[in-house]
């Protein structure tokens, strides 16, 4: 089933008082779910496998978690899947993170019945400590970003990354693999790296960046700082996490959307010529980081 015809579907079936988006554009998000139904406070996030996702599980995880973090907290997950698209294995590995995984056959039963239900309060409430944490993390890294691209720039360009920026012991990241059947192995890249306490990665060297040419980096860090946990994200790795760009990322609809998207996935973007103050850019987020956990 695509998400079109899903689309279809719910509005023939649903009603007036349905609001149904397809593939909706949520600021923070490379991808959120394909499609989004709203009836009377409730709201029924639905996704369906990408070719991408069904090579590699991870990534549905990582659009999950991420829209988890984005969206209401009382929104509820579902995942359709086409019979015999992924193994009954993984389809009970993906059923821990979503609130159901199904198959298409009475879909309009289906989506009528979830948007008449409720889910746990308690989910509600952990999932909310967990966004608040989230937005409070990515709106300190967009104004950080902000400030350091309002800047005057110089045409410095990203070269080879040796991990030998002074002070810091940087090696290899390695990536984890949150373990679902046909995900890669963990594995180290050789565009993130790290020490105890920093994690610094290196977008494409394209003199501007796309919104595209992040997505790897992006994620892969994403995938460092959190973990999955019966379809909550936790944070666990408290770094602070900078990524080198040659310019201001560019995206013809919302030319803040990169800087936002890096930031909500734990990355703050600093220009390539910025790249001597980088010991107090690392400060100031450190000092930023902790006036608002004294908040908290």
């Amino acid at each position: 089933m695509t998400p079109e015809a899903l689309v279809q579907v719910a509005n023939r079936n649903l009603g007036a008082d349905s609001v149904v988006a397809l593939r909706p554009d949520l600021p923070h998000l490379f991808a959120g779910p394909d499609v989004l139904i709203g009836r009377a406070g409730k709201l029924l996030a639905i996704f369906l496998l990408k070719a991408s996702e069904r090579r590699s599980p991870d990534d549905l995880l990582i659009r999950l978690a991420m829209s988890r973090l984005a969206l209401p907290s009382h929104t509820q997950c579902l995942l359709i899947v086409e019979p015999g698209e992924i193994s009954d294995v993984e389809t009970g590995l993906l059923a821990t993170h979503f609130h159901d995984v199904d198959y298409p056959a009475d879909i309009s039963d289906l989506l009528d019945s979830k948007l008449n239900a409720n889910q746990p309060d308690y989910v509600s409430v952990v999932l909310k400590d967990l966004q608040t944490q989230a937005f409070l993390r990515s709106n300190i890294l967009i104004a950080e970003t902000q400030k350091w691209f309002g800047e005057d720039e110089t045409d410095q360009q990203i070269g080879p990354f040796q991990g030998n920026l002074q002070g810091y012991r940087f090696r290899r990241a390695e990536i984890p693999s949150w373990r679902m059947e046909g995900s890669p192995r963990s594995y180290r890249s050789n565009r993130i790296y790290r020490d105890e306490q920093v994690i610094i990665g290196y977008a494409s060297q394209v003199e501007r960046p796309a919104l595209r040419h992040l997505g790897p980096v992006v994620k892969a860090g994403f995938k460092i700082q959190y973990k999955m946990d019966s379809g909550f994200p936790y944070r666990f790795d408290n770094t602070v996490n900078v990524l080198i760009v040659n310019g201001m990322p560019q995206h013809m609809r919302d030319p803040l959307k990169p800087i936002k998207v890096a930031a909500f996935a734990g990355w703050a973007m600093l220009p390539s010529n910025k790249l001597g103050r980088f010991d107090t850019i690392v400060n100031n987020l450190v000092r930023a980081y902790e006036r608002t956990e004294a908040t908290d």
